[in-house]
């Protein structure tokens, strides 16, 4: 069942997420549980914090948040990362 076909958003309005959440979240849900998985294992929190903290290291060096240090932005994600 289409989120378009039923009147709540035009066909243009429809995301890439949308849509997968509303088509194929449900046949990967079903498969995995077959297979004594669970979605929580797939879980992208991880990376979404790595770049959180990327972005944060990054914006505290410009000129936004007071930069002017004598290394470069992306040395200081380089040796956050290592």
């Amino acid at each position: 069942m289409d989120l378009y076909l039923h009147g709540l958003y035009k066909k243009e309005d429809v995301t890439p997420y949308m849509h997968v959440f509303s088509q194929h979240i449900p046949e990967f849900l079903e498969k995995l549980n077959k297979k004594n998985l669970s979605i929580r294992y797939f879980s992208t929190s991880s990376l979404e914090k790595k770049n959180h903290n990327q972005v944060r290291l990054f914006f505290s060096g410009t000129t936004m948040e007071g930069g002017s240090k004598e290394k470069s932005v992306v040395y200081d994600i380089m040796e956050f990362e290592n």
